[in-house]
């Protein structure tokens, strides 16, 4: 039979509709195999097992992209081991570079939005080769495996005033004195006016030590550099400082007269309109702000509010409003977009301040709840208690969920998390959390053996624990451990209804295995109130301590200074 008279004679099988005729097709092809001797089997089943049969590898890359959004960064990397053609689909240049977008956003922008074409082209294969590495380096930290752990000891450091920055530490040594101290090269450096005046409002960014002065209303700038210059930039302001924030040499400043301004570190200070938002929060009270700087555009800015109910005249409280939060959107020095989401009211809620969290995401609010509801999209979120997994009604409604409430500058959108928290939180927990990409972390002071006659042990903060994002669908058998080697045999079994990712104990020489009970118990009975208790970046989680503070490092090309034990 001549080359394709075979797939004619299917192609002829059809109905009177022109359609094919499926049933005639099936038995011809069942006559057929009866004929095929069994070289000729082995062959088609060759074919049909290299054959591109599978629905997913049939969808354009648009299709593929757009699943990868709601799969998390391990999700998409596992898709490869499905088979050598899902390796080829999802290891190709349109899904790395589409997971370049998705989980690592701000590269995405430095290099797609601020490159010409023939430049994006260049840098296109040094991303796709640069990937495969950050990937391994995100999971690592995920899963909580740091490169070094160390405890820097300085006394007096009880205190909540202090920050954690780009890989540097700055806390108050009196009213008129900051310290700054590099983890990576341990140099320290104090920072004081020129007229030894006290400093109030103060912020630590990449590059600058700013600080406004109490007696006179005014901003100093000082660049970090070593060794350190005495010198440094310095703007008066209308008012008292409220808030401030950086970034390169860009200062956001909200004053006490909730006026906003701009400050080009050496330049000018240019005002700020928000009558947008005054009016849009003109009904309610105790409203705070901070300016976010877009960080591939100096010319993109965010300013931000949040604000509470007023009491109602009846009843004197404020259960029946709703929690504000306004994002208005300025580019060139002209006001654009303006997001507005109104929330109900959580009890417990935190009153902590905006603030920056990762990758362009503002952390906006945070409260417990038994569970929540809501309709995306909406400017209004209502939040109402609902049946956990394992509950009933007759049984436990106390609140075991921590929901976080975040404004994306990309996506130029709220956001809302929630994770599922092992055991029925307290207050003061609420108050000491800290988040990072999809995980929580929880401070947790000494165990109980330690805390039974030692006060100064129950509220100093030993170790962390850290809990994923709330999912249906995590992985049961995912088994989280307390160090950093993947062969610790300290290990936490994890619970079915709770995602802990892991646990850090902050004391190198505390090998006393505990139980999930155990540090439970801790978490639930945490009642230190302090604030900012872990801050932390991709490079390094810093826990403060009432001795000092403890690190861990996930920075593989820092230096050994961070030997401070001795």
């Amino acid at each position: 039979m001549a080359t394709g008279s075979l797939t004619q004679a299917l192609d002829s099988l059809q109905l009177q509709d022109g359609q094919p005729d499926l049933e005639a097709r099936r038995r011809a092809l069942d006559s057929l195999l009866q004929h095929l001797t069994s070289s000729e089997v082995r062959r088609l089943k060759i074919q049909l097992n290299t054959s591109a049969n599978d629905i997913c590898l049939e969808f354009p890359p648009e299709i593929l992209l757009c699943i990868m959004q709601y799969l998390n960064l391990e999700e998409s990397i596992t898709l490869r081991s499905v088979s050598r053609k899902w390796n080829s689909t999802f290891s190709g240049d349109d899904f790395s570079l589409g997971i370049i977008k998705t989980h690592f956003r701000p590269v995405w922008e430095k290099n797609n939005r601020c490159l010409t074409a023939d430049q994006k082209l260049i840098e296109k294969e040094a991303l796709i080769q640069w990937l495969p590495e950050a990937i391994k380096d995100r999971i690592r930290r995920q899963r909580g495996r740091y490169h070094s752990m160390s405890i820097l000891r300085q006394h007096g450091t009880t205190n909540s005033d202090w920050q954690y920055s780009s890989g540097r530490i700055a806390n108050k040594l009196h009213p008129s004195a900051i310290a700054v101290r590099d983890l990576r090269t341990n140099f320290r450096s104090n920072y004081v006016d020129d007229n030894r005046l006290d400093l109030g409002v103060w912020h630590l960014s990449k590059n600058y030590l700013l600080a406004a002065k109490n007696a006179t209303a005014s901003l100093n700038a000082w660049l970090l550099t070593y060794p350190p210059t005495r010198s440094h930039e310095s703007v008066r302001l209308p008012a008292g400082v409220l808030r401030i924030s950086a970034l390169n040499n860009q200062v956001g400043i909200i004053d006490t007269a909730n006026q906003v301004f701009i400050w080009t570190v050496g330049g000018p200070l240019r005002s700020v309109d928000i009558s947008v938002i005054r009016e849009s929060l003109s009904a309610f009270r105790r409203s705070q702000g901070l300016v976010v700087f877009h960080p591939s555009n100096e010319n993109h800015v965010f300013v931000i509010y949040k604000a509470w109910p007023k009491p109602s005249p009846t009843t004197k409280s404020q259960s029946n409003g709703c929690i504000r939060m306004v994002a208005q959107e300025y580019v060139e020095g002209k006001a654009t977009m303006a997001e507005i989401l109104d929330l109900d009211s959580l009890i417990p809620a935190s009153h902590e301040p905006i603030r920056h969290l990762h990758d362009g995401s503002i952390g906006m609010h945070r409260g417990f709840l038994a569970q929540y509801s809501r309709a995306a999209e909406l400017s209004r979120v209502e939040l109402q208690p609902l049946i956990l997994p394992g509950q009933t009604e007759k049984n436990d409604t106390s609140p075991r969920s921590l929901i976080l409430v975040m404004f994306d500058i990309y996506e130029k959108k709220f956001i809302l998390e929630d994770y599922y928290l092992p055991t029925q939180p307290q207050y003061p927990l609420l108050e000491r959390v800290c988040q990072w990409r999809d995980q929580i972390f929880f401070p947790l002071s000494g165990n109980q053996k330690d805390c039974k006659d030692d006060m100064t042990t129950q509220n100093t903060e030993h170790s962390l624990i850290a809990i994923n994002k709330y999912n249906l669908h995590a992985n049961p058998h995912n088994i989280p451990c307390y160090g950093n080697q993947d062969n610790s045999p300290h290990r936490i079994p994890v619970s079915g209804s709770c995602n802990v990712a892991y646990y850090w104990a902050g004391d190198d020489d505390d090998e006393e295995d505990e139980t999930l009970d155990d540090i439970y118990h801790r978490l639930a009975d945490t009642r230190n109130t302090r604030r900012n208790v872990i801050q932390r970046d991709d490079d390094f989680v810093v826990l403060q301590r009432s001795d000092g503070w403890a690190v861990w490092c996930f920075d593989k090309q820092a230096q050994p200074y961070l030997l401070w034990n001795n």
